[in-house]
C-alpha cells in the first residue's frame, strides 16, 4: 500500500510539473507577441461607390484606412450612399426594372428595405440630421428637382419649382441650408436654400460648371470640383464671403467629401487613370495618398460620423 501510495505521489507530481511548464510557454508567447494593431476610429465611416465588375457596388472604410469592405452584393447598380449618425443606416439609390429608386439598407448590408416606388428617377439621397427625412433629387415633375421623404417612405414635399434640373442635394450638417446643383443653358453652378425661409441664392456663378459640393462640419464653407478657362479643379468657398481658395495638383479630382472634423477632404483621383483616393489638407493644400487602395474609381464619397452604441 505504501509504494502505491508513493507512485500516485509521484504521478501527480510528474502532472503538476507539466502543467507548469505548459502554463510558461503560453505565458512566455503572450509577453513575446506582437499586439494587434487598434481597428481604427469607430465614430467615422467613408462610404462611396465603385465598379470594379460588371455594377456598381457600395464600400465602406474607415478613416485610417482600414476594414475596407463591399456593403452590398447586388447584381444591380448601387450609387450615392448616405449614412444617418444616429440610426447608422444607410440610404443609398439602386437601379432596378428600368428606373432609379432609394433602398435604406444597415452598415452591413443585412437588411435592404425600399423608400421610394416610382417610375421616374430617384436619386442622390440625403439624411436629415435627426433621421427623420431623406432629401433627393426626382424627375417626377418633369424636370429633376429636389423633394423629401419621411424616413418610412410617406410625406413627399417638392422642394424646389423652378423648372430647371435641380441635382445633387448636400444637407449642411446644422440642418439648415440645402446646397445643391442647377444646370442651366447647359452650365451647372452651386446654390444654397434656406430651409426655413425657403430662400434661394447662387454661391458662384463666374465659372463654367461647379459640381458636387460638400459642407464642412461647421456648415459656413463649401469644397467643390470647379471648371474653369484653366481647367478642372477642387476649390473650397466660404459661404459667408463668398472667398475663394483654389487647390493646385487636383486637376484629375472628384467627388470630394469633408471630414468630419474639418482637417481632411478626401477625393478620388483619376490623373491618368490612377483610381486612388487622396487626402486635402484644406487650410495649407498639402495632399496625401489615402491609406487603403480601392478595387476601382470611386464615385459618389461621403465621410460621415456613425453612432458607436448601435
Amino acid at each position: 500500500m505504501l509504494r502505491n501510495a508513493k507512485n500516485k505521489y509521484h504521478v501527480m507530481l510528474k502532472t503538476l510539473k507539466c502543467l507548469l511548464l505548459c502554463l510558461t510557454i503560453i505565458g512566455s508567447a503572450l509577453l513575446t507577441a506582437t499586439p494587434k494593431a487598434k481597428a481604427g476610429p469607430l465614430s467615422e465611416l467613408i462610404l462611396f461607390a465603385c465598379k470594379p465588375y460588371k455594377y456598381f457596388q457600395i464600400y465602406s472604410v474607415r478613416p485610417d484606412g482600414r476594414d475596407l469592405q463591399q456593403v452590398l452584393d447586388i447584381r444591380r447598380n448601387c450609387r450615392e450612399p448616405n449614412l444617418c449618425a444616429k440610426t447608422n443606416e444607410i440610404v443609398f439609390s439602386m437601379f432596378s426594372e428600368n428606373t432609379w429608386n432609394l433602398y435604406i439598407t444597415d452598415t452591413d448590408g443585412s437588411f435592404v428595405r425600399r423608400l421610394t416606388s416610382t417610375a421616374y428617377a430617384d436619386r442622390h439621397p440625403v439624411w436629415t440630421p435627426d433621421g427623420s427625412q431623406v432629401i433627393f433629387s426626382t424627375t417626377r415633375w418633369g424636370h429633376t428637382e429636389l423633394a423629401a421623404v419621411n424616413a418610412d417612405g410617406s410625406n413627399l414635399q417638392r422642394l424646389t419649382h423652378n423648372g430647371l434640373m435641380n441635382d445633387y442635394p448636400v444637407l449642411s450638417p446644422d440642418g439648415k441650408k440645402l446646397a445643391f446643383m442647377s444646370w442651366k443653358r447647359g452650365l451647372s453652378h452651386i446654390y444654397i436654400m434656406n430651409l426655413l425661409s425657403g430662400s434661394v441664392r447662387p454661391v458662384l456663378k463666374k465659372y463654367e460648371a461647379c459640381v458636387t459640393p460638400t459642407w464642412s462640419p461647421d456648415s459656413q464653407s463649401l469644397a467643390f470640383r470647379g471648371r474653369s478657362y484653366f481647367g478642372d479643379f477642387l476649390a473650397c468657398v466660404s459661404e459667408k464671403d463668398g472667398l475663394l481658395q483654389f487647390r493646385e495638383s487636383t486637376k484629375r479630382a472628384s467627388y470630394p467629401a469633408w471630414s468630419p472634423t474639418g482637417d481632411k477632404i478626401i477625393f478620388s483621383d483619376n490623373y491618368k487613370q490612377s483610381h486612388t483616393l487622396k487626402l486635402l489638407n484644406p487650410q495649407t493644400g498639402e495632399i496625401e495618398p489615402f491609406a487603403a487602395e480601392i478595387p476601382a474609381q470611386a464615385y459618389d464619397l461621403v465621410w460621415q460620423k456613425k453612432n458607436r452604441t448601435w
